[in-house]
């Protein structure tokens, strides 16, 4: 591979995550996300209820969530009794502070 595709491969993965980090603050403001987080909030999720059926019964199994941006569906899995880990490239300046299971602020 030539020094120059690197590079770019490099420069354009930067691109990518820069573009999310951007879409954060954008994302806990919208509807979508208030509506996350106030389920997780009462105890409950608002998973897509077809997804939820086609996958079944996840209790006591481990579920990786990749890219799970800021990890409220991944929280969501583990409501329904996954042992749920979410991955994601986003930079620690973008998480919010006052996000965890049991606390969702924003």
């Amino acid at each position: 591979m030539a020094w120059e595709t690197i590079s770019y491969e490099k420069q354009a993965f930067a691109w990518n995550r820069a573009s999310w980090d951007e879409r954060v603050a954008a994302h806990w403001a919208s509807k979508m996300y208030r509506a996350h987080a106030d389920a997780l909030r009462a105890g409950t999720h608002d998973l897509d209820k077809r997804i939820v059926e086609l996958v079944g019964d996840v209790r006591g199994r481990a579920l990786i969530h990749l890219q799970c941006h800021m990890g409220m569906e991944t929280l969501a899995w583990s409501r329904l009794g996954a042992d749920a880990v979410g991955l994601d490239f986003l930079s620690p300046r973008s998480r919010k502070p006052t996000c965890s299971a049991t606390n969702w602020a924003y």
